[in-house]
């Protein structure tokens, strides 16, 4: 049964993940092909790749996320806003029974809490160890997720391997046009023929444009110092989807008038149906992306 294999049947060197299989010995994985050498911490392998364009970021980010990996979900929790479109994201995916799902750049699990059971097979990858450490702890013993360190543009793991794949609220932070390209072909190497894939990212609505929010720049929120986000449109989120995939549909998520009347499961209701409708792009605070290889 493809839910049964061992992480390492599935996990490649990031520097070449076309290359032969890594060796486990002494704590470590080792890459014949390249030499790489990959530090197993606490049961999670630490799969960075050598090289990597604006690697001063990545090394700050990671720092960030690291800090904040006990405290990362107080705020979003409480932002009804943004759990919209964490609900969105796991609504699309609608993870089954069999399904081997990446969940790419998860943090401390926001969206993998949601939809894991013990008929699902989830490999978690994030930047953060301590995202990582922290969602382990909140999985139930017998849960079904492997968790892996690893970096988005540069992914440990073979070619067609997962029935589904999601990436939720993290293309935007990546601070090179170039890196958002190579994560979008990244997520279509791993995924099987037909698979689906669910990206979520910033929206430049217009009432952010209305405001004076910078389409790129700082994010000006509560990240921390790492503060890089790219805001996009619809029209141009939807051309980078459609350099890898199929892409079904891109839609609204969370809203912001309706959760200013603060009536919780009704608003849920009301924008369910609202996001049906083309203003949903424009007006949501995030776009989600329905996509299939």
């Amino acid at each position: 049964m493809k839910n049964q294999l061992d992480l390492l049947d599935i996990l490649k060197c990031p520097n070449h993940p076309t290359g032969g299989d890594l060796i486990q010995y002494s704590g470590m994985l080792y890459c014949a092909d390249c030499g790489g050498e990959f530090p197993i911490v606490d049961g999670i392998p630490v799969m960075l790749p050598s090289r990597r364009l604006n690697n001063g970021f990545l090394a700050a980010e990671r720092q960030q996320w690291d800090d904040q990996a006990s405290m990362y979900e107080a705020r979003r929790n409480r932002d009804a806003i943004y759990m919209a479109g964490i609900r969105s994201v796991i609504s699309h995916l609608a993870a089954s029974t069999g399904d081997r799902i990446l969940d790419a750049a998860c943090r401390t699990g926001m969206t993998i809490r949601s939809y894991q059971r013990s008929s699902i097979r989830i490999i978690a990858l994030d930047l953060s160890l301590k995202s990582l450490l922290y969602l382990r702890h909140r999985l139930p013993r017998q849960s079904k997720v492997d968790l892996v360190c690893g970096d988005l543009t540069a992914l440990p793991f073979a070619a067609e391997t997962f029935d589904k794949v999601v990436c939720a609220n993290a293309l935007q932070h990546l601070p090179d046009a170039e890196l958002r390209r190579r994560t979008v072909g990244e997520l279509a190497r791993v995924a099987r023929p037909s698979a689906k894939v669910i990206v979520s990212v910033h929206n430049y609505s217009r009432a952010k444009e209305r405001a004076g929010w910078v389409k790129e720049g700082p994010a000006g929120g509560h990240s921390g110092s790492v503060q890089y986000i790219y805001r996009f449109t619809a029209p141009e989120f939807e051309v980078l989807l459609a350099q890898h995939f199929r892409v079904l549909k891109v839609t609204g998520a969370g809203l912001p008038l309706f959760y200013r009347f603060k009536l919780g499961l009704l608003m849920n209701c009301v924008e369910r149906i609202a996001v049906n409708f083309r203003f949903s792009i424009r007006w949501s605070n995030m776009l989600v992306g329905v996509a299939e290889t």
